[in-house]
């Protein structure tokens, strides 16, 4: 995998933006890393899970609220 820094032309549109945005990581992990990204991942969302069991959280309904407040900002997501 090869990731760099993001470089974005001075002046350059957001449409130019959003098309630039994602170059900037190519290739595959491989497996050893993949395995410790997603043991990371894993860990993280256990947590956040039980912290939402503990406060009575909708965990489901965070992510739905997440995802709707991103897609309402369109172009300027950059996704």
């Amino acid at each position: 995998m090869h990731a760099t820094k993001q470089v974005f032309e001075p002046g350059a549109g957001l449409e130019q933006a959003k098309e630039q945005a994602g170059t900037h990581v190519e290739g595959h992990l491989c497996e050893n890393c993949r395995e410790v990204i997603g043991s990371e991942l894993g860990r993280e969302l256990f947590y956040m899970s039980a912290l939402c069991n503990l406060l009575d959280i909708n965990m489901d309904e965070i992510v739905v609220k997440e995802s709707q407040k991103c897609a309402t900002l369109g172009l300027f997501n950059l996704s």
